[in-house]
């Protein structure tokens, strides 16, 4: 809500809990489209109040913040994830589309644009990433996720989500 009131509500509208953020907008929310080894939801949120927010909600009634907010120096708009979960992209004012992973920890540019971007999104079937601009632009990036693969003597090492070594 324009207050900073986050409304969680089930299919039939009942209000199911209510996550105050701040005094400022909240301008984007997502669910993380994968639940990981629970029955936890991961939903972030991104407000003008310039940060981000992290929850666990269980059941749609318990909501547990994950970690504190992440200032970020700009206002986000627009946040959407992979169809894996693992990564999600955001824009906003400081008009740059930058990757983060699921825990909120920002992996990087993936490009710029002119203008505030108002919407980003995540094609579903490929890498690609899109947005749109206050002044009216479409803006396309592909985005590679390569396999880092190491072998030392009898060892095999790769890495998984950017950060785990798996050996």
């Amino acid at each position: 809500m324009f207050n900073g009131t986050i409304l969680l509500r089930d299919k039939n509208g009942a209000e199911l809990t209510t996550i105050q953020k701040s005094a400022d907008p909240v301008w984007t929310l997502q669910f993380c489209p994968q639940k990981f080894d629970t029955n936890d939801n991961i939903l972030v949120a991104g407000g003008w109040d310039s940060k981000l927010s992290l929850y666990t909600v269980s059941g749609g009634k318990t909501v547990k913040p994950i970690g504190t907010d992440k200032d970020l120096g700009f206002d986000p708009c627009s946040i959407s994830f992979y169809p894996t979960g693992e990564y999600f992209v955001m824009a906003g004012s400081d008009r740059e589309i930058t990757l983060w992973n699921k825990e909120g920890v920002k992996l990087g540019k993936i490009g710029a644009a002119n203008d505030w971007i108002w919407s980003v999104c995540v094609h579903p079937g490929t890498n690609s990433v899109f947005a749109g601009t206050n002044s009216g632009d479409l803006v396309s990036f592909n985005v590679e996720f390569l396999r880092v693969h190491g072998l030392y003597q009898e060892r095999y090492a790769y890495r998984e989500q950017m950060t785990d070594v798996i050996i």
